[in-house]
């Protein structure tokens, strides 16, 4: 996630030095691990914000149940 977090840093300040004065956009990064995921939210004008899941945690277990066209993943796929 530190990687991932210092890439988005990085390219901020790029866009900063190269002179891009706003953007309009969000950028939505994923850490997909082999035991945990995480995600974290960059907006315009606002510090990056790791999101919370169902359970207000920042990272959710790297499991994903399908059951016929149901999918569920992260703790709820961890309970079933």
């Amino acid at each position: 996630m530190l990687r991932h977090t210092l890439a988005l840093v990085a390219a901020s300040v790029l866009a900063a030095v190269v002179g891009i004065a706003s953007v309009n956009g969000a950028l939505l990064g994923i850490d997909y691990g082999t035991e945990w995921f995480k995600v974290a939210l960059v907006q315009p004008g606002r510090p990056l914000d790791l999101v919370l899941n169902r359970d207000s945690k920042r990272k959710s277990p790297s499991v994903v149940l399908v059951d016929g066209l149901e999918r569920t993943f992260g703790s709820e796929a961890v309970g079933m």
